[in-house]
């Protein structure tokens, strides 16, 4: 088969063009080298598939490996890819085969051989790791899980929350205050401590605690309604739990009540005289309703229920004096027996 004279490629027909380097020059038996070119010297074996390549060519056109000039290659084999098990060379960074890291891959072998020349043991190593953990997260205090792009502990900030709501007070203020010795500022563990102090009706801590998240970055939209409500209820400082009736001070109570009585005095006094007022205002009667001879329901069903009445009898009658105003109404029984009473005579006195 022809080989390119130039880079040492194969070719697919004797005579044809180079398409790696466009050369013509090729030679014409099985080998490549030929005299036509003179290019043994011009040409090294590729370490990986043996494939003649030009020297000083940095890629092997044949299987892609990496090469390195011929006068600087190593005197040592070639190093073994950690995950497809290729030949690759020290001055790779990649492997060709598979796309690993191989220079990432040596760095953390060195490591481990400096953890091996220093005797550290694997206590030492565990504790190493942690601390560069640490050095690039922060570490929970309760659960123990390091917190990297989190603003908080979002686990343990819940079940401060839930045994806030459950009336687990010591446990919330414990959870707060543990997560506050990493993340000091946040305002929802702030708000949080503000809502154990009112819970406890410390309203003073509860207020402090509850402006500390308000002046947080990021304010805390919650902690500053808290500190609205506790700023413009009565009693600053001392805030009621919730559902909790206000009580009024003992001189406003006292006010309220002597102010009721009194208006309840002003309208008994108000409707009293009226009342007298139309008792005494004299009647108006119309005699020209009733005449004589009329029974005493007649009466009464055209001037209704008598003033005051007055009665008098005798063996042999009964007569019965009826007060209208100045008009005196009477009646009598003319006959023996007769049970009904008739008007006798209307008098005005």
């Amino acid at each position: 088969m022809p080989y390119c004279t130039e880079c040492g490629a194969r070719l697919a027909y004797d005579g044809a063009s180079c398409g790696a380097c466009a050369a013509r020059r090729v030679t014409s038996g099985g080998t490549p080298g030929s005299p036509a070119s003179g290019g043994v010297a011009d040409t090294a074996p590729c370490p990986a598939c043996g494939v003649p390549v030009r020297k000083g060519a940095h890629t092997c056109l044949s299987c892609g490996a990496r090469l390195v000039p011929t006068g600087d290659l190593p005197s040592h084999p070639p190093e073994v890819c950690p995950r497809c098990g290729v030949k690759v060379f020290p001055t790779d960074h990649t492997c060709m085969s598979c796309g690993i890291d191989i220079a990432s891959y040596r760095r953390r072998q060195a490591d481990k051989a400096l953890l091996r020349e220093a005797a550290i043991g694997p206590e030492d190593e565990a504790a190493t790791r942690a601390a560069a953990r640490e050095a690039a997260g922060r570490t929970c205090p309760c659960c123990g899980t390091v917190i990297y792009d989190a603003p908080r502990c979002h686990a343990c900030t819940e079940k401060a929350l839930a045994c806030l709501a459950a009336g687990s007070l010591d446990r919330a203020f414990e959870i707060a205050q543990s997560l506050r010795t990493v993340w000091p500022d946040d305002p929802v563990l702030l708000n949080t401590v503000g809502a154990v102090y009112e819970a406890r009706h410390d309203g003073e801590n509860a207020l402090l605690y509850y402006r500390a998240a308000a002046a947080a970055a990021p304010p805390s939209r919650e902690a500053r309604g808290n500190v609205t409500r506790l700023t413009s209820a009565p009693g600053r400082g001392d805030p009621r739990p919730a559902g909790h009736r206000r009580r009024l001070p003992l001189g406003v109570a006292i006010g309220v009540g002597v102010g009721c009585i009194a208006a309840i005095a002003v309208v008994t006094v108000v409707v009293v005289v009226l009342l007298l007022g139309a008792s005494l205002t004299p009647r108006s009667y119309d005699m020209s309703r009733v005449a004589i001879g009329m029974t005493e329901d007649e009466v009464r069903s055209e001037l209704g229920a008598p003033e005051h009445t007055q009665s008098t009898s005798t063996e042999w009658s009964r007569t019965d004096y009826w007060y209208y105003g100045p008009y005196q109404l009477v009646f009598t029984t003319p006959l023996v027996g007769r049970i009904e009473l008739s008007l006798e005579s209307v008098n005005k006195y």
